[in-house]
């Protein structure tokens, strides 16, 4: 005999079916977090290794040091690491053999009473800083005949003599500018002396001990404009109502212009500070000798 169906079990509940559902409705919202989650961890990872990619250069490179600007070491030197800002008190004093002097002027040729601008250039050659006194008190220029006859020299009517003592730093250089007016001292100092007169001189300066070589010279026969012969007519040469005076020195690098005397260091650049000495004569009236004074350069 066939066999009799059973009866279905009795059905669930709808309070069975509304938990399902919860449960079912839980489990995907704690899939869709978990899948949020992930792709935000993703993101950042992402943001994370670009942002470490672009600034990789600038932590692993190391800055570019700054240095302050040096004079330039003479030719054929081996140039060398920047030297150490060295106190005065602490530096060796320069001997002779450390130092070099030269003697330059603007010129080669002038006409008789053409200013003149004369130069003295002070260079440490040593590998070290060593102190030398460079004031006026130390300087001369100096001005003789192609024979070796005295015309002109600073040291005559020199006026407020100072001493200057400054650390030099190696291959560094001080130049000292002096305008000279092309008359001869006069050991009257009220009275200007006489123009210069035509033909070959030699120029050199001193600093204390140590003299330059001699620089050649030439004077022409021809009279500068407004030149006056002070020792020769007691009137200007050309009609010029006023004669020329012998003008201070003056701090540049390259040429003369102010009236106030001082020295440059050429290296420097940037904030370099001018001693003055006596201030530059009026017009008309007798000038004293006053070489330039050089001055610190915060270094080239």
């Amino acid at each position: 005999m066939p066999s009799r169906p059973s009866s279905p079990g009795p059905k669930p509940s709808a309070a069975v079916y509304r938990r399902r559902r919860l449960v079912a409705a839980l489990l995907a919202l704690v899939l869709l977090l978990l899948v949020g989650w992930g792709l935000w961890s993703l993101i950042r990872l992402g943001m994370g290794a670009l942002s470490g990619d672009d600034a990789e250069p600038s932590v692993s490179a190391p800055p570019t040091p700054v240095h302050s600007p040096s004079p330039a070491p003479p030719s054929g030197a081996t140039p060398g690491a920047a030297s150490p800002t060295v106190a005065l008190e602490d530096a060796a004093e320069c001997q002779p053999s450390d130092l070099r002097l030269v003697a330059s002027a603007d010129k080669a040729q002038y006409l008789r009473g053409e200013e003149a601008v004369l130069r003295l250039s002070v260079t440490n050659l040593s590998s070290s800083p060593c102190r030398a006194d460079v004031g006026t008190a130390r300087q001369e220029f100096t001005v003789r005949t192609a024979e070796g006859d005295d015309v002109f020299s600073t040291r005559v009517c020199q006026a407020d003599p100072t001493s200057s003592e400054r650390v030099l730093t190696p291959h560094e250089e001080l130049t000292a500018v002096y305008r000279w007016s092309g008359h001869a001292s006069n050991e009257d100092c009220g009275t200007p002396g006489a123009l210069a007169t035509a033909g070959p001189h030699l120029l050199t300066v001193t600093l204390g001990e140590q003299t330059s070589r001699p620089v050649a010279l030439r004077i022409q026969e021809e009279a500068a404009p407004g030149a006056w012969d002070g020792a020769s007519s007691g009137a200007p040469a050309s009609g010029s109502p006023a004669p020329s005076t012998p003008a201070s020195p003056s701090a540049t690098g390259s040429a003369p212009a102010a009236s106030s005397p001082a020295v440059s260091s050429p290296a420097a650049p940037s904030g370099s500070a001018s001693a003055a000495s006596s201030p530059a004569p009026a017009s008309g009236s007798p000038a004293a000798s006053t070489p330039a004074t050089p001055s610190a350069s915060p270094s080239r």
